[in-house]
């Protein structure tokens, strides 16, 4: 019970600074969320990325030695690949991406996030 309790208040209080992240910014990805885009981004899209980063990671240590070997003809850029496919790809698409986007791009290419009419507005003052 406790766990469940720290785990909701914890993705509670990532969700608030997010938001209010945002709002600081006065930049904000323009598009209207729901609650299952939020339930999505936060609860598997983000963490399966981190996940994801970790386990490429170890993939990578792994196949350093092939890569390497591989490396050795030319154009010599089977290690720099091998990282961007294994690492660079999925913690972009972890901290890069911005909220519900949800096409991947293996090398990082995601839209400018613009400027929302709501943070030029008064309202948004307060959260400043």
């Amino acid at each position: 019970m406790k766990l469940v309790v720290s785990l909701v208040l914890f993705f509670s209080i990532q969700i608030c600074l997010a938001q209010r992240y945002s709002l600081n910014q006065r930049t904000i990805y323009p598009k209207e969320y729901d609650i299952s885009d939020v339930v999505a981004e936060t609860f598997f899209l983000r963490p399966l990325g981190f996940i994801g980063s970790i386990a490429g990671s170890a993939v990578f240590l792994g196949s350093l030695p092939l890569s390497a070997f591989a490396s050795i003809a030319p154009p010599h850029d089977a290690i720099n690949k091998a990282a961007d496919t294994l690492i660079i790809g999925p913690a972009n698409a972890t901290f890069k991406r911005p909220f519900a986007f949800y096409h991947y791009s293996p090398v990082g290419n995601y839209p400018k996030v613009i400027e929302h009419e709501y943070a030029r507005s008064a309202d948004a003052a307060t959260y400043r």
